[in-house]
């Protein structure tokens, strides 16, 4: 067996791909083995910087109708816990509506001085505890979370490259081309660290590189904005002979 590994930087690419730090493409010698052999891939280790958002472009709309007048709010994107949350929304909504949060079933309520609905092209729904796509009408000028809210939208970090690895994420049935799943264990603005400590390899079934493309995603396959930060990889490629 024959190893090498490449060690890429995103500050470092040959190019960017749909503008963004997350997406990358580096143009490498070539790489080209014999029949009889196959090339093993690996994420040996990745450090991306948590500098991603829970509060992001996906996500940070409330849509809502008053005495049947549409009202839009834009919560500005970044790292907010539940109390900024609040303080930010009651900020941007009409005067009158307060916003509580019960710390015991982890939901939200909200009232007003009149009854009011939620309409279902809000996309802040998962984080404050709505159901999407649904409207939501106030009771007794009253409206509570049907479900927990969520300030961890993002959960997990996909690596996804330009090669056919055949793995399986059921989030995304159409794709065979993710390398690892990273876990978000840390608190933001730090580092998540991922390290192989499995050796997980896989068969590329192909004799020749001369480029990797590598993307990073979030758990509904939104591209990751790393805010104008970089990541690190390194992958390794295991050169093995299958035939005698």
């Amino acid at each position: 067996m024959e190893s090498l590994q490449l060690y890429l930087n995103s500050s470092n690419a040959d190019t960017f791909l749909e503008n963004s730090q997350s997406y990358c493409e580096w143009v490498l010698p070539v790489i080209e083995i014999p029949d009889g052999y196959h090339i093993y891939l690996s994420v040996q280790n990745c450090v991306i910087p948590y500098s991603f958002y829970n509060i992001n472009s996906t996500n940070n709309y409330l849509i809502y109708l008053v005495n049947y007048i549409q009202y839009y709010v834009y919560i500005p994107q970044g790292n907010y816990n539940i109390n900024q949350l609040i303080t930010t929304l009651q900020s941007l909504m009409l005067t009158g509506f307060t916003i509580t949060y019960n710390s015991i079933n982890n939901k939200l309520t909200f009232t007003y001085t009149t009854n009011f609905s939620f309409l279902e092209t809000s996309t802040i729904f998962p984080i404050i505890g709505f159901k999407s796509n649904t409207v939501y009408v106030a009771s007794s000028y009253s409206l509570t979370s049907v479900n927990s809210i969520n300030m961890h939208p993002i959960k997990c970090i996909n690596i996804v490259s330009n090669l056919m690895t055949y793995n399986i994420n059921k989030s995304f049935v159409n794709n065979n081309t993710i390398l690892c799943c990273i876990p978000i264990n840390n608190q933001p603005f730090s580092l998540i660290e991922y390290h192989n400590i499995n050796n997980f390899r896989i068969n590329l079934f192909i004799n020749t590189i001369s480029s990797i493309k590598i993307k990073l995603i979030d758990d509904n396959g939104n591209l990751l904005n790393l805010n104008g930060l970089n990541f690190s990889i390194t992958i390794q490629l295991d050169v093995e002979k299958f035939t005698d």
